[in-house]
């Protein structure tokens, strides 16, 4: 660990729940600390991510129930709840059906729908280098996107 950040103090600091902490914790950091800061706070996210992988198997294995927290809130353990579409073909078949039994509805159903393409990145990273032609084409028709920036190692960067 670099001696950026005392452990027990950004513990207690993101333990009050307080965002006026966190503010004041980083407004009084050194301009000279603020990437040997950030770069301490990814590892130890990743190691936080990790002991909570680790606590969430060993309850699943243990428990796999709800909890109720002392201030009486039920804590439900189970996955995010999404919706998923069993068949999109057969929905699909089906909305376009009832489109042209209840025209009125052929707005709203058609709304609810359409195709999309879903790419293999790495396989068109592939195929751009085969061949100038290819990879012009993928070129013109790809663009890269990257999130909100952060400090990260520059091996990561793809």
């Amino acid at each position: 660990m670099t001696d950026t950040l005392l452990p027990g103090a950004l513990v207690q600091i993101v333990s009050e729940d307080d965002d006026s902490l966190l503010e004041r914790f980083v407004a009084d950091l050194p301009t000279e600390r603020l990437a040997p800061t950030m770069v301490e706070l990814h590892r130890l996210e990743g190691q936080m991510r990790k002991a909570r992988g680790f606590l969430e198997g060993r309850y699943q294995e243990e428990v796999d129930a709800a909890w109720t927290d002392t201030d009486g809130e039920v804590w439900l353990w189970q996955g995010e709840a999404r919706w998923e579409v069993k068949d999109p073909d057969g929905l699909a078949a089906a909305l376009l059906h009832l489109m042209t039994k209840h025209p009125l509805w052929r707005d709203r159903i058609k709304e609810s729908f359409k195709r999309s393409w879903t790419f293999n990145n790495t396989a068109l990273n592939s195929i751009r280098d085969l061949e100038e032609e290819i990879g012009d084409t993928v070129r013109e028709f790809r663009t890269r996107r990257f999130g909100p920036r952060h400090l990260r190692r520059q091996e990561e960067r793809t």
